[in-house]
């Protein structure tokens, strides 16, 4: 009975850990103390009658179960053969004879052999396991020496020596995911690593295990180059990986409690090779390089590409700014963070875009030429006032903006060396009622002369989406397929294409007579 210990059960939809075997008086016979991965399962701590039996991470995520109620799932191989090999292995439900086509009686020649080879676990490389109960690698082989990709996340693993024993068998094993499954650590994490040695992705979603215990296991992957660690209550990260991790080029840590930037997160700022880090859902409230100043490149995160930080509680502009540090950085994801609260969505881009000048890619879009150099020069404008009164000056031998200004605005002395400093009467900023804004215009869709063309007043604050819209309803064409451009009225009839949605009308120079083409 005590070999049951440690073990991982499955009872109706739940799963849970034995963390007890023996008698619980004053009812006689065996019990099993089971702390539950959902806590709402259980009822108690582990105590009964002021005796604790065990211990659980929940108050109420444990309970007692009789022996015969607890299902200890399955070995591997019978998991794969049910969903893998069809009920019927000689001809997957066909008679092998004769089969009926229309009007004709026609032999089934070689069926036997074709239905067969796509039963044939030799040939799978991508497998999917999830929730299937497995528990073991069982005593006979696998035979499915080409399984690339396997998914064995929420069974029944208790420990990664039970696990190596399946995966030592898959020699081309690249991707592993062994989500919410709880293994014991093992002694000797090294003495695993033969059984992982073409591992390059894992997943270790929702297991529980702390970072130390994450670099104690870490040794086991030596090949690994994408490590996804989500949603596993993490808190804290009180030690660089050293001498593990440092072939990882993407690092998944979304939906953890990380709140210090300084303290956890630069953490794993000398990973060496590390290219893409993914930090969505969690507490950070700022981002700060104290190694070096403004216009400087820290010596953490030498190789970063891209950084995700959505859903987190960033309040200042200055977090953003100081990503300017990052000598390698092309892209960023930056959405529903309190900084952007009550911001439009085109502010923000510009933004962004402006305070980080070699910026490729923002929340999954291209940056490009005519959006960086718009989004540089509104900059310029937006926060000229600011720079004056700082100490800056259009006198460059005069200019000497704080260190305050710097460190908010890296980027600021370098657009004005491109586009030189805004003239007064380019920052200010007049009271416009909307009558004053509208514009007039001509739409129309030379690709289909039977759609009207019309003539509309526009306000030049409009956003291009918004305008999409309104041709959608228009002439019933899909936000999606349209290509808008437009031809001024004076001048060269030149076709000026536009391609921001975010952008407003006047950004792209629409004046009142031009032209709107719609294409589609």
């Amino acid at each position: 009975m005590q070999d049951m210990l440690g073990r991982r059960i499955a009872s109706v939809e739940d799963i849970g850990t034995v963390k007890f075997v023996g008698e619980v008086p004053p009812s006689s016979g065996i019990w099993l103390g089971v702390e539950w991965d959902n806590p709402d399962r259980g009822k108690h701590d582990g105590s009964r009658n002021g005796v604790q039996y065990f211990k659980c991470s929940h108050p109420s995520g444990g309970s007692f179960l009789r022996p015969n109620k607890a299902d200890f799932g399955r070995e591997m191989l019978a998991a794969v053969r049910e969903k893998y090999i069809p009920k019927d292995m000689e001809t997957g439900d066909l008679d092998e004879s004769v089969m009926s086509l229309g009007t004709r009686t026609i032999e089934l020649v070689g069926i036997h052999k074709i239905a067969t080879k796509q039963s044939s676990l030799d040939n799978l490389t991508d497998v999917e396991l999830r929730n299937q109960r497995i528990s073991s690698a069982g005593n006979e082989r696998l035979g499915t020496p080409n399984i690339t990709g396997l998914n064995l996340s929420k069974n029944l693993l208790s420990s990664w020596e039970e696990l190596s024993k399946i995966t030592q068998q898959l020699t081309k094993l690249q991707e592993l995911d062994i989500s919410e499954n709880r293994l014991l650590i093992p002694a000797l994490p090294v003495d695993l690593s033969p059984h992982f040695t073409s591992l390059v992705e894992l997943f270790l979603n929702r297991t529980y295990i702390s970072w130390d215990e994450l670099l104690t296991c870490a040794g086991m992957w030596t090949s690994l180059r994408k490590l996804h660690f989500c949603f596993n209550r993490l808190s804290t990260i009180n030690r660089s990986p050293e001498h593990v991790l440092q072939n990882v080029e993407l690092l998944n840590l979304e939906g953890n409690d990380l709140s210090s930037w300084e303290e956890e997160v630069l953490s794993v700022g000398q990973i060496p090779r590390l290219k893409k880090l993914v930090l969505n859902s969690n507490k950070l409230t700022q981002i700060y390089f104290q190694d070096v100043r403004p216009g400087e490149h820290s010596s953490f995160f030498s190789q970063l590409e891209s950084i995700s930080l959505n859903h987190n509680q960033i309040a200042q502009w200055s977090s953003i700014s100081e990503l300017n540090k990052l000598q390698s950085l092309e892209e960023v994801l930056f959405r529903f963070n309190p900084v952007t609260d009550d911001v439009k969505p085109s502010d923000i881009r510009g933004n962004i875009v402006g305070k980080l000048k070699n910026l490729k890619k923002l929340n999954g879009t291209e940056v490009a030429r005519g959006e960086r150099r718009g989004a540089e020069i509104d900059y310029l404008k937006h926060h000229c006032k600011e720079w004056l009164a700082s100490g800056g000056s259009r006198d460059p031998g005069k200019s000497k903006p704080s260190e305050a200004f710097i460190s908010l605005h890296p980027t600021y002395e370098y657009y004005i060396e491109v586009y030189g400093a805004p003239e007064e009467g380019e920052t200010r900023v007049e009271a416009k009622d909307l009558k004053s804004t509208l514009i007039e215009v001509q739409i129309r869709c030379p690709q289909d002369t039977s759609k009207k063309q019309l003539k509309k007043k526009l306000p030049s604050a409009m956003e291009l989406q918004k305008l999409k819209s309104l041709v959608q309803k228009l002439y019933k064409i899909d936000v999606c397929q349209q290509r808008l451009s437009y031809i001024r009225h004076e001048g060269e009839a030149t076709e000026v294409e536009m391609d921001n949605d975010l952008r407003p009308l006047d950004f792209f120079g629409i004046e009142s007579g031009d032209t709107i083409l719609v294409e589609y």
